[in-house]
């Protein structure tokens, strides 16, 4: 029922003045005004702790809430004194003046509330409890919250909103309230065997803290977005047959919560669900807050005390914590240091990838064969969050897998990875033969004693004019060894960051190593640059990385390169084989005209001393596009232009005719 006392607004605010100096102003008060004084206090704050039509919910969520937390009545009071100063302006205003008139938070709130200042004040100290469940949070210099200059005090906002909201029903009802809903898996385990055995020491370590009921335990995940972190979290959880709660990742009211409310989230689930320790919680893409200028995971440098703060929660965590990030460049070592786990997540090799999208392909229906599944896998670092989505696409669209191979590349270009087309081609084609290659090695006794070794420690150099075929052998020679072939360019490699491409070096050699691959590095002398000529300490030790893991790979690579001289010495002396790649011979250019074009070789043709392999490619291409494939004269001048466009070559490499 409506108190008369918020019959007229008018009067409301007239009665709050009457309290305001005959209770405030005034400390002498008669003892038989005290208790009159205290039901007039009670019944202000009762109505205006919200509006007539949600005083019932308001009163049902209060108690829920105080038998959850066990609360006292004065923890109660207080608590909903906060709800409605920032629900209601006339209560806002009636506080305000309340501290004005006292200077002090506790004190005003005592006498408001009839209860000691002292007790007011051990129930909102940083170490009470309603403060470390995050039921209430204290801010310093927020003079648009309640409170005084010790500190202002305020109801998060994923609470405050639910305690206005009508009182759900359920056995989990206050912990949807506050915590939200479990997060449901899609995966199992088995998609994430290319995580190795990290995967089964978090499952592990997930396992024996839950049980043992351990503080402290963190896990962090950090790699590149939709490399499956968040997945992997909820399988984790499902496997262990336990919820995982989400933290913070929209408000009540559907709107990107600030850094300050996941961490106040994180806070209260920690209070709420760790009291049976059962549960396991996920901060995200925690980026934003490690990035933050006024908290601590590392914004503000000089905070000292809010790294303070982040550390002990970190190190007192009730429940188990999986943090995710894309990124952790900016990450205070302090907090790194403080994680029990810390696991890289990369995309999954090709046989993970293959049977990602052949799930993803049946689970949306679209038909497909093994050619199909073999062409999407062999795209390179595509995340399952990516594969899935094309899928969908595909789906909607009304396409096959070409529509699908479409979303695929564009999304990952605009992601800013390099989609070269499928080699395949190259491998298979009818005129890919070894005859159109003048090496100083004989390429095919190489590749079957290559072939027949027992170990596949073995690197390569091989230099030579671009086009000559080098890239195009190490795909074959790989092949003829029953390996997948990686080829990493330099421009996928190199960064303008200080020390990213020494990390991404180390990660495409670490990568090879786990997957088995043939590695295969292109346009090497960015990445071995002599360090006699070198410019800045950057660029010594990126060869230095090169060098390092040239020393204990134990797995194929290679590298090409059309500048041998500017290669550092000492990466020379690693190589298992240097092999040199020239301009093809006049015996290999008439054979090589007669494969591509089906014809005799025009006269004159054999005299060009600088064709190679790939201006035949060329050619061919051009002239079909123009019409001239079957005009012996006009391929002759489009060769001739071809070798025109070469830039002069002041020292040969390869072999001159004889």
């Amino acid at each position: 029922m409506t108190s008369p006392l918020i019959k007229g607004r008018g009067r409301v605010q007239r009665h709050l003045h009457e309290i305001l100096h005959a209770g405030f102003s005034d400390f002498e008060v008669p003892e038989d005004e005290i208790e009159a004084q205290k039901i007039r206090r009670a019944r202000v704050l009762e109505d205006y702790a919200a509006r007539p039509s949600s005083e019932g919910t308001l009163g049902t969520n209060l108690a829920m809430l105080a038998t959850e937390f066990e609360l006292d009545q004065l923890e109660v009071d207080i608590f909903r004194l906060l709800l409605v100063y920032e629900r209601d302006t006339r209560h806002e205003s009636f506080c305000d003046k309340l501290m004005n008139a006292v200077g002090h938070f506790t004190q005003g709130i005592g006498m408001l509330l009839g209860a000691d200042p002292e007790e007011v004040h051990r129930r909102v100290v940083p170490t009470s409890k309603m403060v470390e469940l995050g039921l209430i949070s204290i801010h310093h210099g927020r003079q648009d919250l309640v409170g005084d200059r010790a500190g202002y005090f305020k109801v998060p906002e994923i609470i405050r909103t639910s305690m206005f909201r009508p009182t759900p029903k359920g056995p989990f009802a206050i912990r949807g309230m506050l915590v939200g809903n479990p997060a449901c898996a899609s995966h199992s385990l088995a998609d994430f065997d290319h995580i190795g055995e990290d995967g089964h020491l978090i499952c592990s370590l997930m396992k024996g803290a839950l049980k043992d009921r351990a503080r402290g335990i963190n896990v962090l995940l950090f790699g590149a977005p939709g490399t499956g972190k968040t997945e992997f979290c909820k399988t984790v959880a499902d496997s262990l047959g336990v919820p995982l709660f989400t933290i913070g990742e929209v408000d009540d009211e559907g709107r990107e919560p600030s850094r300050s409310d996941r961490l106040t989230h994180l806070k209260l689930a920690q209070g709420y669900l760790g009291k049976n320790g059962n549960a396991i919680l996920l901060l995200d893409e925690m980026d934003d807050v490690a990035q933050s200028n006024d908290l601590p995971f590392g914004g503000n440098r000089g905070n000292d005390g809010s790294k303070v703060f982040m550390n002990r929660l970190l190190e007192t965590n009730r429940l188990p914590v999986f943090w995710t990030a894309n990124s952790i460049r900016s990450f205070e070592k302090s907090f790194l240091s403080r994680m029990s786990l810390a696991v890289e997540f990369k995309a999954p090799p090709e046989t993970i990838r293959q049977k990602l999208w052949q799930k993803a392909l049946s689970g949306s229906g679209v038909q497909s064969n093994e050619t199909d599944l073999i062409r999407l896998a062999e795209i390179p670092n595509v995340p399952a969050r990516v594969i899935w989505n094309s899928c969908q696409v595909a789906v909607f669209a009304g396409g096959g897998t070409d529509v699908i191979s479409r979303a695929t590349k564009g999304v990952m270009t605009a992601m800013g990875h390099d989609v070269p087309e499928s080699h395949d081609n190259d491998n298979a084609r009818a005129d890919y033969s070894l005859d159109l290659v003048n090496a100083n090695e004989d390429l095919q006794s190489l590749t079957d004693a290559l072939t027949r070794a027992s170990s596949k420690a073995i690197s390569l150099c091989l230099y030579g004019p671009p086009g000559s075929g080098k890239s195009a052998f190490l795909r074959h020679l790989a092949k003829a060894m029953a390996m997948k072939a990686v080829q990493k360019r330099a421009s996928d490699l190199l960064s303008r960051y200080v020390g990213e491409s020494e990390k991404q070096i180390a990660s495409a050699f670490r990568e090879a190593a786990e997957e088995g691959t043939f590695l295969i590095f292109d346009e090497a002398d960015s990445l071995l640059l002599d360090r006699s000529s070198a410019r800045a300490r950057w660029e010594i030790s990126q060869v230095n990385e090169m060098l390092t893991w040239m020393e204990v790979h134990k797995f194929p690579f290679a590298c090409t390169t059309n500048l041998m001289d500017r290669l550092d010495t000492a990466s020379l002396r690693r190589f298992t084989l240097k092999i040199g790649f020239g301009y093809l011979k006049p015996d290999q250019v008439r054979l090589a005209f007669e494969r591509y074009f089906g014809t005799p070789c025009p006269n004159g043709l054999d005299d060009f001393d600088t064709l190679t392999p790939a201006d035949f490619d060329l050619v061919r291409r051009k002239a079909r596009i123009l019409g001239l494939a079957d005009n012996p004269n006009a391929l002759l001048r489009l060769f001739s232009e071809e070798c025109q466009a070469k830039p002069h070559v002041l020292r040969r490499i390869g072999f001159v005719r004889a």
